[in-house]
Order: C-alpha cells, then sequence, then structure tokens
C-alpha cells in the first residue's frame, strides 16, 4: 500500500514539474502560412431575377406563426376544485392556415405567486383569418388554492 501511495505521490510531482516547465516555455513560431482572406462571390440565377445567392447563406427564417394568433379563454375548476377547464377561443391573424396551437396556462394563488403551470397543444386547424373555439379543454391538475390563471400561445405549425 505505502509503495503504491509513493508511486502516485512521484507520479504527481512529475505531473506538476512538466506542467511548470511547459508554461515557461516561450510560444513556438507558426510553421505554416496563415490562410488568405476569404472572399464571397455572388452568384446569379439566370432567368428568374437578379438577385443574389451566395453560397453557404441561410435564407431568413419566417416569423413564427404564433405571434398572429390571439387568445381568449374563460377557466374553471372541475374535480373537486382540483382539475383546470378551459374554454378557449384562438383568433389566427395569419395569411395562411394554423394547425396544432401550442398553449400554456399559469396558475396564481390569491396572492398574485405563481403555483403551477401546464402546456396543452390545441390539435384543431384554424383557417386564414379564422376562429375557433374549444370548450372544457383540461389543462390537468391544478393546486387547490389557484385563484387567477393567464394563457398564452405557443408555437404552431403551419
Amino acid at each position: 500500500m505505502r509503495s503504491l501511495f509513493r508511486f502516485l505521490l512521484g507520479a504527481g510531482l512529475l505531473a506538476f514539474v512538466l506542467a511548470a516547465f511547459a508554461v515557461q516555455m516561450p510560444p513556438s513560431a507558426p510553421s505554416h502560412k496563415p490562410a488568405p482572406e476569404a472572399t464571397i462571390t455572388p452568384f446569379y440565377t439566370p432567368g428568374k431575377d437578379a438577385s443574389p445567392v451566395i453560397p453557404g447563406a441561410v435564407a431568413p427564417r419566417p416569423s413564427d406563426p404564433a405571434d398572429s394568433i390571439a387568445i381568449d379563454f374563460k377557466w374553471k375548476k372541475g374535480g373537486f376544485g382540483s382539475v383546470a377547464l378551459l374554454d378557449l377561443t384562438l383568433t389566427n391573424g395569419n395569411s395562411h392556415a394554423v394547425k396544432d396551437i401550442g398553449v400554456r396556462c399559469r396558475f396564481y394563488g390569491p396572492s398574485g405567486t405563481e403555483i403551477g403551470r401546464a402546456d396543452r397543444t390545441i390539435y384543431e386547424a384554424i383557417g386564414s383569418k379564422g376562429k375557433k373555439t374549444v370548450r372544457e379543454v383540461s389543462f390537468g391538475f391544478i393546486d387547490q388554492q389557484a385563484a387567477q390563471a393567464s394563457c398564452e400561445v405557443r408555437p404552431a405549425r403551419l
């Protein structure tokens, strides 16, 4: 056992000395030439338009369709005061249909402290500029002290 301890102590001391020596060594000069600066030459799509196409460029991401969905809701407690039931009215302000709309609700106690939250997906389609009401959607078990709620739309699918 003592020999193992001495071996490990010696190996640790050797590693420390090597590390200290490496820190004091001046950095060596680079052995390669620096790469020339890269230039991007725009390519043009023949025929269609004169907009440049740059290889490796990322197209701008369209805005999230959930940004244009308004939510109105009424809620009540069910299941002996321990289940949240919501009537949701979703209004699609997009110029295209959306489906599978995510909704997140937060529940607050009488003091205003958040005491729970739940996420649900409404598996319905809403047409362009349309409105859909879904009644008594269960948001699961909530704290019996919940007195207030707030809901927001989460990402939706086109």
